[in-house]
């Protein structure tokens, strides 16, 4: 949820007493599998502003996947004063019935912060909910949507004077043994973590 306020209405959720609903607010997102059924409905007087991914690829034989899942990207835990240039919570991770893995996690980066270009073996896509983030050449404000296909080297930076916060899914598709075996960046990952560890 980006503005404005919604129930999720979750008829696999009902109670005891009847209720079914799940109120979503600004920085609140939720995970449901697949065949999970759902509808939502705006409350409140201004409108409900929401993104939604959707994914689709061959489905996966798997014994265990991500449950139906609440989480609160506003409610972060960090402290008024950053602790790193770069904090960072884990809020999922896990097997879906079409990804090997999906990951989100929210990041705080102080003012001035960055990171260099660097790619991934997977697809990234960065919400922005507070400040402004600048990558690929271009300025990010709250709300807006940042998508890296894999293998396309990017950086994030916060040029502004103030912190930035924003919402950052990985999705991890099926890659055959042959592609990992072959990838270069693969590798220098590897002997990277290797190096790290004398």
């Amino acid at each position: 949820m980006l503005a404005g306020e919604a129930d999720l209405i979750l008829p696999q959720r009902r109670s005891g007493a009847g209720t079914e609903g799940l109120r979503l607010r600004p920085g609140q997102f939720v995970y449901y599998p697949a065949h999970f059924p759902h509808t939502l409905r705006a409350v409140g007087p201004e409108p409900a502003n929401y993104l939604m991914f959707k994914w689709l690829a061959h489905a996966r034989a798997i014994d265990v996947q991500l449950p139906f899942g609440h989480f609160d990207a506003g409610d972060c835990g960090f402290s008024g004063t950053q602790r790193s240039a770069f904090d960072y919570r884990p809020l999922l991770e896990g097997p879906t019935r079409w990804l090997e893995k999906l990951h989100a996690h929210v990041t705080t980066l102080a003012p001035g912060a960055g990171n260099e270009p660097h790619a991934h073996r997977y697809e990234t896509a960065v919400v922005v909910l507070e400040g402004e983030i600048e990558t690929l050449g271009r300025r990010v404000r709250p709300y807006g949507l940042v998508y890296y296909s894999s293998g396309i080297p990017h950086g994030i930076h916060n040029r502004g004077a103030e912190s930035s916060r924003y919402l950052v899914f990985e999705f991890h598709g099926h890659v055959p043994l042959w592609r990992k075996v072959t990838d270069p960046e693969r590798w220098k990952h590897r002997l990277r973590a290797i190096g790290s560890l004398r």
